[in-house]
């Protein structure tokens, strides 16, 4: 009997491993879209853009987009014309931060596989903390 545990154990891993890469394709263009637009946006009003998480479900039961949808005074993600596309399983959303070393930006997605949701965070500015890799998301109580 255990001696299936380890195969089903490898399968998971991998299937994740696989996942987290499709993931990882999908966000390279929308994070180099993102980056350029930045750019213009804070020469433009002094602030990065902060764009709000893209679906409210990504278990890929419900996909009800919200690239539509923007925080107070901003652009939404369609006004930004940053490439998700239609038929994203993942979430993606743009946190804003100024601090005594200047300004900065997270771009943050969100994907559920194998029962689990997993979540990744670029940093672009100085509080190279805000990065994070791959891991499992627990949400805040």
């Amino acid at each position: 009997m255990y001696k299936f545990l380890i195969p089903l154990a490898l399968l998971l891993v991998g299937t994740a491993y696989a996942t987290q890469q499709e993931a990882d394709t999908e966000l390279l263009p929308i994070d180099v879209s993102i980056v350029q637009k930045q750019a213009d946006y804070f020469t433009t009003n002094g602030k990065y853009w902060q764009g709000l998480e893209t679906l409210d479900d990504v278990t890929g039961l419900e996909k009800k987009s919200k690239k539509d949808k923007k925080a107070s005074n901003e652009k939404s993600w369609k006004e930004m014309k940053i490439p998700i596309p239609n038929n994203s399983k993942h979430s993606y959303k743009v946190d804003v931060y100024e601090s005594p070393q200047g300004h900065g930006y997270t771009v943050t997605i969100k994907a559920k596989f194998q029962g689990d949701m997993y979540t990744k965070t670029l940093n672009y500015g100085s509080e190279t903390w805000r990065e994070k890799p791959w891991a499992i998301y627990n949400p805040p109580e």
